[in-house]
């Protein structure tokens, strides 16, 4: 019997239309937690492992930075994706723009307060 209507491919289908963002959100919440643990405790090679998935995710930079704001807003601790050393340039690029982000969110809610305010 012939096969040549059965079609193979490499990637998996998506289960849910976001499977890339649910898994790098995911790993931010893992990263997070272990980061939250005394130094001895913590699991620093799976950590740098997860980290190196987050950020070759294929996401694109402004959804991992807002991911990792969002972790950062329900764990209240801020998150290190760039922990080893020589990575200074990467992680402060990555703080300021998720500092951007915070102050143009915090104007965005200032200005919809305001519009509020002269509606009643």
């Amino acid at each position: 019997m012939s096969n040549s209507n059965i079609t193979t491919t490499t990637e998996a289908a998506s289960v849910t239309g976001r499977d890339g963002y649910i898994v790098a959100k995911a790993l931010v919440y893992a990263i997070a937690h272990i980061q939250s643990l005394p130094e001895e405790r913590q699991e620093y090679g799976d950590m740098l492992d997860m980290c190196d998935l987050v950020y070759k995710s294929g996401l694109p930079q402004s959804l991992i930075d807002m991911i990792v704001h969002d972790v950062e807003r329900h764990v209240r601790q801020e998150v290190n994706l760039y922990p080893l050393e020589g990575m200074d340039k990467e992680r402060s690029a990555m703080r300021a723009r998720i500092d951007a982000m915070k102050a143009a969110l915090a104007e965005a809610i200032r200005r919809f307060n305001e519009g509020e305010e002269e509606a009643a």
